[in-house]
């Protein structure tokens, strides 16, 4: 007998014992596991070659099919869907993109409420974890809920910048579609002017299963053992998952992706060079810790530093003038409206430390520039007054620099606090430099 075909069916029937080590064996198992399909592609490939070579009319072409074999079978029953998925790429057509301000309002038409596919279209039947540490495996399951990507339309259009239109308003006008056939999702979306002039457009076709296979369910749902064991011998291979990858281009999650492209919303609070007024930080005094001021944390975990960095009264003044957009989120996630804005339009983003104050409300931005703060500030009902920076003191190394909240003041002209420059190590905390610095407030808003 041909020793290739020997070999590649020895390869095939060990690679499914490979696949029951993980079951027995901790750790060792799961890498044994892990390969099982590359070791069962080679075989398959070897036993393929072996029965077509005696029929190879071309010796030349001989030494080359083992490597054509190899692909072909990586893919085997996804080939065709591989192939279609290759010729079908997403389309987005910006014919002109909308231009406005976060808060813009919009009328959102969809045949659907939520938008999911997979994230990953190689995504197969895999083995499923055993007990904590996932040491060993148990059974077989489809993809984690992790795999596929997830959109609420309104909640996507609403992280986007825009806001829920009234029905008689006259506003630009985003249209969802969504139709299934099979393991297939085509979507469509248009965003539309006042007028009904389309200004943008997006098609595309997302996988949710390939045909032969366990139909997904959104979850990570247990697969019978013998069925499933044969999918993530033919499907977990590398060949599959490099190949079924670059054959999609990686646009997910697209609706939001769409919006981004094709809605230009501005906002106070952007990440961009020259986004706020820079003013000249003027320093008071200056006091050096050699060597550096510890503050202990006590026994029963109260520590001093929290009275002195923290703003408990303004800091819980928020919850009465803020709350999250979307029901239910925490304050660092979405946008956050303004509860004495009428229209309730009016967005902010959370961006480090908030003081909220009878009438107006201060924002903190360590991150927007390197090397600068930036302070914003709005009224109550979520006007802007004004957005400036100034050139953070000289840095310290390992003491990172910050405002101690409760010393932030403005009065007579001048914005008042005190910067520290400190750290945490262990559970005290280490300070290296206090100062106590001013701005001189903005005759005028900034534009």
């Amino acid at each position: 007998m041909d020793r290739i075909l020997v070999f590649g069916l020895l390869l095939i029937t060990f690679s499914a014992s490979m696949v029951g080590a993980g079951s027995v064996v901790p750790i060792l198992g799961l890498l044994l596991t892990a390969i099982a399909p590359n070791t069962f592609l080679v075989g398959l490939a070897m036993v393929v070659f072996s029965i077509a070579r005696k029929r190879m009319k071309y010796i030349e072409a001989a030494k080359f099919s083992p490597i054509l074999l190899t692909v072909l079978l990586g893919l085997n029953t996804r080939l065709p869907s591989v192939i279609l998925d290759a010729l079908d790429w997403n389309k987005l057509q910006i014919l002109r993109p909308w231009s406005g301000a976060v808060g813009q309002a919009i009328h959102i038409e969809t045949n659907t409420p939520e938008l999911s596919g997979r994230r990953f279209p190689y995504e197969s039947v895999a083995p499923a974890c055993h007990g904590e540490g996932c040491f060993t495996t148990s059974g077989f399951r489809g993809p984690h809920t992790s795999a596929y990507w997830r959109e609420d339309v309104v909640d996507t259009a609403l992280a986007a910048g825009f806001s829920k239109a009234s029905a008689n308003e006259k506003t630009p006008r985003l249209v969802v579609s969504e139709s299934k056939s099979g393991n297939l999702a085509a979507l469509t979306f248009e965003l539309k002017d006042e007028g009904d002039v389309l200004l943008a457009r997006f098609q595309g076709v997302f996988r949710n299963g390939y045909p032969l296979e366990t139909k997904d369910s959104g979850g990570s749902e247990r697969v019978s053992t013998p069925w499933g064991l044969l999918q993530y011998l033919m499907h977990g291979n590398s060949i599959s998952y490099w190949l079924s990858r670059l054959t999609r281009p990686n646009v997910e999650p697209p609706l939001e992706m769409f919006l981004k492209m094709a809605a230009l919303l501005s906002h106070p609070q952007e990440h961009k060079p020259g986004n706020a007024t820079p003013l000249t930080l003027e320093i008071l005094s200056v006091k050096h810790y050699e060597p550096v001021w510890i503050i202990k944390n006590h026994d029963d975990g109260v520590t001093r530093w929290a009275d002195l960095a923290f703003d408990k009264p303004r800091d819980d003044r928020c919850a009465q003038l803020l709350k999250p957009e979307k029901a239910g989120a925490h304050m660092a996630q979405g946008w956050l409206l303004f509860n004495a804005d009428p229209t309730r339009r009016k967005k902010v983003r959370y961006t480090g430390t908030i003081l909220c104050e009878a009438e107006v409300l201060w924002f903190f931005d360590y991150s927007a520039e390197h090397g600068k703060t930036i302070l914003t500030k709005y009224t109550v009902a979520g006007d802007l007054v004004y957005r400036i920076s100034f050139d953070e003191p000289e840095s310290i190394y390992g003491f990172s620099g910050h405002i101690m909240s409760p010393t932030f003041k403005e009065e007579a002209g001048f914005i008042n606090f005190e910067w520290w420059n400190s750290t945490q190590s262990g559970y005290d905390r280490h300070i290296k430099r206090s100062m106590r610095v001013r701005l001189a407030v903005p005759e005028a808003p900034s534009p």
